[in-house]
């Protein structure tokens, strides 16, 4: 069985790990689709593709699925974006998400989704907002992203 993670890890913190363990329990492969892939260097989205990818890597070993990345440019249209997101992202049984509008694209097109409730509550804008002001954040990140952020700093 696949699932479909999406979201955009901006950072990738405890409640997107924990999501990822909750799915691994009945999923064996993740297709992790990290959203705005094309967009880094702002508040919003700091962290480029290829950070967020080692971010999520970094905790693997945390997470009993097979672990595949995919690139989910924003097109500001949600057809554009869920067209490119289905070619890119092949087949998959299940897509989970925290995000209601993404949830909605996938139910409108009949795909059997589900919407992550995480075990944490914790918010990347939050822990961007900590970050910049330069107040403690690492415990609600994997310590291995706190070291990858602290490389970036």
């Amino acid at each position: 069985m696949i699932a479909l993670f999406i979201g955009r890890f901006q950072p990738f913190h405890l409640g997107h790990l924990d999501a990822l363990q909750q799915i691994a329990k009945k999923y064996d492969t993740i297709k992790v689709g990290i959203g705005s892939s094309n967009e880094s260097g702002t508040d919003k989205n700091p962290y480029d593709f290829e950070t967020r990818v080692q971010m999520i890597n970094s905790c693997s070993l945390e997470i009993p699925a097979n672990l595949e990345f995919y690139p989910l440019p924003d097109f500001g249209n949600d057809d554009k974006w869920l067209k490119n997101t289905l070619e890119v992202v092949g087949d998959f049984d299940t897509v989970f998400t925290g995000n209601p509008h993404v949830n909605k694209l996938f139910e409108e097109k009949c795909f059997k989704t589900k919407t992550q409730i995480f075990n944490f509550d914790i918010c990347g804008s939050d822990i961007r907002t900590l970050i910049k002001k330069k107040e403690k954040y690492s415990f609600l990140i994997p310590s291995s992203v706190y070291q990858i952020i602290k490389t970036l700093a």
